[in-house]
C-alpha cells in the first residue's frame, strides 16, 4: 500500500517506442489490482516483453509470468531490463524466447525496430503509464510518486548485487543529462505529481568527475521547480565524498 509507482525498466523502454511510433500496451500487476494473467493472455499480442528488476527474486516472478504465457499463448517472449540472472535459464520454448538487457538501441535492434530513437544519454524521455491508473486507485492515489533514472549500473563490485552477476547494461556506469531529468519531472508535476524517486542503483557514483552534475541538478530542481520531494538511492561513503547536503 505504500509503495505505489511505476517500473522505470518500462516507462523508459515505452518512451522510446512512443518515439519511434510503435504501438504498445503496458499491463502492471501492481498499479492496477485487476490485471491478471488471463487478460494479458486475451490482449492478442504477438510479442510480450516483461520487464526485469535484478534485486532480489523479481527474476523468478518475470519466469513465473513467462511460462504461463509461453504455455497458454503462440507469441514470443522477451525478458527485458536488468536481466544478469536470466542470461542461463532454460526456457521450455527457447526459439519463443529472448533475453535482452537494459538498452533500449539494444531492445530495437534485437526486435528489428528503429534504431533512430532517443538514447539514454541524449533525449530520452520516461512515458508516464502509470498516470492512466490513478482515478482506479482509489486512496493509494496520494502515495503515488513519480520513479526516474537519473543513472544506470554502478561503479561498485558488491557481491550480493544484481550489476555484478551478468550482463545488465551496455556500461558499467552512464548518467542521463540533467535536462532530461528536469523535462521528465515536468512532465509529472504537469499532472498533480509532486513526489519523485529517483531509481537509481548508486544516484551519486565513485567518479568525482560526475560531481559537477549532479550538483548542478540538485539546485536546479530546487531553484527551478515547485516545491518537490525527491529520494534517493546512495551509499553512505559516495554521500560523505560528495558532502553537499546544503
Amino acid at each position: 500500500m505504500l509503495d505505489v509507482r511505476e517500473e522505470p525498466v518500462i516507462s523508459s523502454l515505452a518512451g522510446y517506442l512512443d518515439n519511434v511510433g510503435v504501438t504498445f500496451k503496458v499491463f502492471d500487476f501492481h498499479l492496477d489490482r485487476s490485471t491478471n494473467i488471463e487478460a494479458l493472455k486475451e490482449s492478442g499480442a504477438e510479442t510480450y516483453v516483461i520487464g526485469v528488476r535484478g534485486t532480489g527474486l523479481h527474476w523468478k516472478y518475470a519466469e513465473r509470468v513467462a511460462i504461463h504465457l509461453l504455455q497458454g499463448t503462440d507469441a514470443k517472449i522477451v525478458f527485458y531490463g536488468q536481466t544478469g540472472k536470466l542470461e542461463h535459464w532454460q526456457s521450455p520454448y527457447p526459439e519463443r524466447t529472448k533475453v535482452i538487457h537494459h538498452d533500449e538501441q539494444a531492445f530495437a535492434k534485437e526486435l528489428d525496430l528503429p534504431v533512430t530513437g532517443f538514447s539514454f544519454t541524449s533525449g530520452l524521455r520516461h512515458y508516464p503509464y502509470g498516470l492512466q491508473h490513478l482515478d482506479s486507485m482509489g486512496e493509494r492515489r496520494n502515495l503515488f510518486k513519480a520513479t526516474i533514472e537519473t543513472t544506470r549500473g554502478c561503479h561498485f563490485g558488491c557481491k550480493f548485487c544484481f550489476i555484478n552477476h551478468g550482463r545488465n547494461y551496455s556500461e558499467r556506469y552512464t548518467r542521463r543529462p540533467n535536462d532530461d531529468v528536469l523535462a521528465d519531472m515536468l512532465n509529472y508535476l504537469s499532472s498533480g505529481i509532486s513526489k519523485f524517486w529517483f531509481y537509481d542503483s548508486e544516484f551519486i557514483g565513485a567518479d568525482r568527475s560526475h560531481y559537477p552534475q549532479v550538483e548542478n541538478l540538485l539546485t536546479r530542481i530546487r531553484d527551478e521547480l515547485p516545491r518537490v520531494e525527491i529520494m534517493i538511492y546512495s551509499r553512505a561513503d559516495t554521500l560523505e565524498r560528495f558532502n553537499k547536503y546544503q
